[in-house]
């Protein structure tokens, strides 16, 4: 939609897009229990762990309270806290985490058995959480005439499928054959984990499934990249969630993947149409500006870029029309357009602690003039040269904050609850929108 959008607004412009997709899985380059579960089961662990993570993290809650919601939901629901907590919970997401907390005690006392997932058994209190996701995903698919089985086979990693994109994407048919494996297991429950599966969505985009086999059986370096690919995207860039787009446009080469440079556009989560036009909008400004640079500075700085190395300054800032101006403006907490490379002699001087942060989400400690501000969760986009801090922002800020690295560590994978800020000093109140939980509709695969 985003890219009709875009040629309706400029007809006389091609926007033509090269996609390289990265295996990712939640649990990184670690390797699991390699048996399979059901979606809708997974979903249901999916779900029990967030909310988990969210009580805890956000402070709400201790471990052991948010614990008995698995093991004692009756002792649980009776402390007010809990309550409480479950409450600002669903005041966060705009949903309840339940539909009825009564259910989930019935269930717990008469022992009914939901099944296994995820490395451990679905609690009471998972299955109906994961029923409100599976009603979501039901919901949002019908938007867009998607309808998802949940009875599907799920796992950790599904290497096969990922080397098998790895193959279509040397025959120039990665996308058509996504396309394919996508509609087998998300709406027909043919899962990815059976070769069965890869062979057929071959077949029907024209490859050989004869060859895709021979492949399987044979090479390894494409089982290693796969592998190199999961532990890289959590635990080398930060990343926690998925979808994730880096999108750069012909000028620009930066993001996690190439020189991890400020010098792109990235998506965290699942976008609106409007966002994906904006970040269109921009790069065809960049690319306009970039145009009217001078000649001889110009091949110089193009010249620069064959060669792989950073350009010693950048392109006039780019002016984006209005509409785009307030497209932007409207952006989910999860968007941001990065900042432009940093000069080679300022990148040299980066500590090493603070490097690591870069477009990691982080946690707030040791602050003494904000303490108010510590146990904070944001992102840290990138490091500040000037003066020698980070930049981070928090959840459901709309303005950057400049912070010494010595006060940010790793957060962890949950989606914090976003509490008010004690004064329009420390930051500005965002719209508090999450949208981690877009990474459900396609986690696992």
């Amino acid at each position: 939609m985003a890219l009709s959008m875009f040629h309706e607004a400029h007809p006389d412009t091609a926007l033509e897009m090269s996609v390289t997709r990265r295996p990712y899985s939640f649990r990184g380059g670690t390797p699991g229990e390699t048996a399979t579960w059901k979606w809708r089961k997974g979903l249901s662990v999916y779900m029990g762990d967030q909310v988990h993570s969210q009580l805890v993290q956000s402070g709400l809650l201790t471990d052991a309270q948010a614990a008995l919601l698995h093991t004692d939901p009756r002792r649980a629901f009776a402390d007010p806290q809990v309550a409480a907590a479950l409450h600002a919970v669903s005041q966060h997401t705009g949903r309840p985490v339940v539909a009825d907390m009564s259910e989930v005690i019935r269930a717990h006392e008469r022992g009914d058995d939901f099944g296994w997932a995820r490395g451990r058994p679905v609690s009471a209190f998972d299955h109906f959480a994961g029923r409100r996701a599976t009603e979501g995903l039901g919901a949002l698919g019908d938007t867009c005439d998607i309808r998802f089985r949940f009875d599907v086979d799920f796992g950790w990693h599904p290497v096969d499928s990922q080397r098998a994109l790895i193959w279509a994407g040397q025959h120039g048919k990665q996308e058509a054959f996504v396309d394919a494996m996508a509609r087998r297991h998300f709406e027909e429950a043919k899962s990815v984990h059976s070769r069965a599966t890869l062979l057929d969505a071959a077949q029907e985009v024209g490859l050989s499934p004869d060859e895709l086999s021979a492949f399987l059986a044979s090479d390894e370096e494409s089982t290693q990249a796969v592998w190199r690919s999961y532990r890289d995207t959590v635990g080398k860039h930060g990343i926690h969630s998925i979808p994730y787009f880096v999108l750069n446009g012909r000028h620009t080469n930066g993001g996690p993947f190439r020189d991890g440079s400020g010098a792109c556009h990235t998506v965290r989560g699942s976008a609106s149409p409007q966002e994906f036009l904006a970040i269109f909008e921009r790069i065809l400004s960049e690319q306009s500006r970039w145009k009217e640079l001078p000649g001889p500075r110009h091949q110089g700085l193009q010249a620069r870029r064959k060669l792989g190395t950073e350009a010693t300054s950048a392109p006039p800032a780019a002016v984006a029309p209005p509409a785009v101006k307030a497209a932007a403006g409207a952006m989910k907490a999860g968007f941001m357009v990065a900042a432009r490379p940093t000069p080679k002699s300022a990148a040299a001087a980066i500590p090493a602690t603070a490097a690591a942060l870069i477009g990691v989400r982080v946690t707030l400690h040791s602050l003494r003039s904000k303490p108010t501000l510590n146990e904070r969760h944001g992102v840290c986009e990138r490091f500040d040269a000037a003066s020698g801090r980070c930049v981070v922002r928090l959840d459901g800020t709309s303005a950057p904050m400049l912070l010494k690295h010595d006060n940010l560590r790793r957060a962890l994978d949950a989606v914090p609850i976003v509490a008010a800020p004690s004064s329009e000093q420390d930051c500005r109140q965002g719209d508090g929108h999450n949208d981690d939980d877009d990474a459900l509709a396609i986690y696992g695969f």
